[in-house]
């Protein structure tokens, strides 16, 4: 669908030009102003992915009227900034927006059941600000919010985790519509790239149920070799290390993590995941060798400075 959009409305420019120029007059004039329109619009569509969800209403229309209304010199400067997003390629669709910092809401507690504290939500407010968290946590604590026998609480909660599952199947089907007609070799790689990642998310945030886990597992692994064919990259290396952590194949986690930080991958990234690694092996040995790297520095990912607490 891009590259088609592309080719139509970069045709229907030129065509419009084409007469306007070859055969000045009031009827061609309309006509180009026709196919300007029907170009600008086609342009305007591709502009809508890079964009967040939440900003992409009446994105198409605003796109529409700037291109249109600054002629073919807006068109054709418009097709320049699209290929040179694509070229560097842009992340399309992020998938975390940025969370204000505000005060949390109160949460109300009644007793302890089996030795645990038992959190009972009674404030909505509550829930609706966990659904502006996309964190696994908040996801956990939302799908268990949807048992709530509060209706408010209830709706919130399954109104959210439905619309950010809906919304990742979504940027899946529009990338593997995208793969089929990529020709170029970096726009494949990325595409598959994103595609491991977003499976991977499914598992991450944990929207998946867990029946469906080895399907996005497997699914994840296979894109980001079909990414490592084209060229080795240490995030792709680094979110295999991940997925074969998850899958506990260790040996094979332990591999791709090593080979991420090789090829210049953060290491204090990378030190969450190996130390498990070790730890699963129980190579004592190269725990703590590893460990001893971050002796005197803190990390500035948190879980990784309180692992290595312990461990440094």
């Amino acid at each position: 669908m891009t590259a088609k959009n592309v080719i139509l409305s970069s045709s229907a420019e030129l065509t419009g030009l084409a007469l306007f120029l070859g055969f000045p007059s009031l009827l061609t004039l309309g006509i180009y102003f026709l196919l300007h329109a029907v170009a600008s619009f086609l342009l305007s569509i591709l502009f809508k992915v890079f964009l967040r969800k939440s900003a992409r209403r009446g994105a198409v229309k605003a796109f529409f009227f700037l291109i249109m209304l600054s002629g073919p010199v807006g068109f054709f400067v418009s097709l320049l900034v699209y290929f040179a997003l694509m070229v560097r390629g842009v992340d399309l669709t992020p998938l975390y927006e940025v969370v204000s910092h505000e005060v949390v809401p109160e949460v109300e507690f009644e007793g302890r059941k089996a030795g645990e504290a038992f959190g009972q939500v009674k404030n909505p407010n509550m829930v609706l600000y966990m659904s502006r968290t996309l964190h696994p946590l908040a996801v956990r604590y939302l799908k268990e919010a949807i048992s709530s026998e509060e209706d408010e609480v209830r709706l919130i909660a399954f109104a959210t985790v439905s619309s950010l599952e809906k919304d990742l199947m979504e940027r899946v089907g529009v990338l593997k519509d995208s793969l089929k007609e990529a020709k170029d070799e970096e726009d494949i790689f990325s595409i598959h790239v994103s595609l491991a990642e977003l499976y991977w998310e499914f598992v991450y945030l944990g929207v998946s149920d867990k029946e469906l886990e080895d399907f996005y597992l497997s699914e994840a692994q296979k894109h980001a070799f079909e990414a490592l064919q084209i060229r080795e990259s240490p995030k792709v290396h680094f979110l295999l290390g991940r997925v074969f952590l998850r899958k506990r194949m260790i040996d094979e986690a332990e591999k791709h993590l090593i080979r991420a930080m090789e090829l210049g991958f953060p290491e204090e990234r990378v030190a969450t995941y190996l130390l498990e690694v070790y730890f699963l092996k129980r190579d004592s040995k190269k725990l703590f060798e590893f460990s001893d790297r971050f002796k005197d520095i803190l990390p500035p990912d948190p879980r990784t400075a309180s692992i290595l607490r312990v461990w440094a």
